[in-house]
């Protein structure tokens, strides 16, 4: 039977078990009692370790089970969100890491455990909530009845964010976990980079301008250098390589960015659109097949002279959109619209 974390309850089941053999068992110091509790896996299923050869080259941590895991040794340090995948806001996990001999960066703690404790962003906003409705306020209750004011995590608090080479540690998440090194520091895991086909060791697989992280992060293809096809890299319409699609950039997720039916770039047109002048469907031309068409012409990331502006429906500013203006220019027979 495995023993689950409820999303009410946090962590629980023999989680809550080898909290107690750890406080009882610390006078054991912590290299007998890192060995103790690994040798405890050999007698029941809902344990598993994953060795430095697990970890190095990716694996998944099991939601629900009693997980140690071993950080390679050629590991320098590593950021706790890359190693376990950049879930902790959405996944509950707690764990510790056993100190080193004399290690005096990771002592034991006064609570019992041994080394340093880490809890998700989730973990810790539960403990929060949690917390909160404790010490309520009660309105008709005598002050000497009220809550004592508790610390928003209790008695354990989070710790270790920052994971060096050659650490033993133990984990428990309520949803699997992706867990990684990073070889070549774009913020995808060993793990993550199999998941998504990306070069552990290229942190910026398609040559775009923007790292393998920032593109899953964000969701664009980190094997395409344009995304949306529409005649401009990723890493120019992200300009600054944030991530994020800013009010001064254009969107690498959509072909055209302000809406004004133009490619943000300079793209083909697959299809014959037929213009004309009127609605009595005289003075027309027809928008060839394969038609270029767009605002950023040179695809230099910039409005340029006699361009148009990407992230403006209307350059002008005066209330008639740029492909209106476009579509008017081929109409009146000139070439360079």
């Amino acid at each position: 039977m495995k023993h689950k974390i409820s999303s009410a309850g946090g962590l629980t089941g023999l989680s809550l078990a080898i909290a107690v053999v750890i406080v009882c068992g610390v006078s054991f110091g912590p290299s007998s009692m890192q060995a103790r509790l690994i040798e405890q896996q050999k007698t029941t299923g809902d344990w598993r370790t994953l060795s430095e050869l697990d970890v190095g080259s990716g694996s998944t941590i099991p939601s629900g089970r009693h997980v140690f895991f071993h950080v390679p040794s050629q590991v320098d340090t590593i950021d706790r969100e890359v190693l376990l995948g950049g879930r902790g806001t959405q996944v509950l996990y707690w764990g510790y890491c056993f100190p080193g001999e004399n290690d005096a960066g990771n002592l034991p703690q006064s609570v019992g455990f041994p080394g340093k404790i880490f809890l998700s962003e989730a973990e810790r906003a539960r403990r929060k909530a949690i917390a909160q409705r404790q010490n309520a306020f009660m309105p008709f209750r005598p002050l000497s009845a009220q809550p004592q004011r508790l610390t928003e995590e209790g008695p354990i608090r989070h710790q270790l964010d920052t994971f060096r080479g050659g650490m033993t540690c133990y984990i428990m998440t309520d949803k699997p976990l992706p867990i990684g090194i990073d070889s070549d520091n774009d913020g995808l895991n060993s793990q993550l980079e199999r998941e998504h086909n990306t070069n552990p060791q290229i942190a910026d697989t398609d040559e775009d301008g923007l790292s393998d992280g920032i593109e899953v992060r964000m969701g664009t293809n980190t094997g395409r250098r344009d995304t949306d096809g529409d005649g401009l890299i990723d890493g120019i319409e992200d300009a600054n390589h944030n991530g994020r699609f800013d009010g001064d950039e254009t969107d690498p997720r959509n072909i055209d960015s302000d809406g004004d039916s133009l490619c943000d770039g300079f793209c083909h047109v697959f299809k014959v659109r037929k213009m004309c002048k009127d609605n009595k469907g005289t003075q027309c031309i027809d928008i060839p097949y394969g038609q270029m068409l767009g605002e950023d012409k040179n695809f230099n990331g910039k409005v340029d002279k006699g361009e148009t502006d990407p992230r403006k429906p209307s350059t002008s500013g005066d209330g008639i959109n740029d492909d209106v203006r476009f579509y008017k220019c081929l109409l009146d027979g000139k070439k360079d619209c």
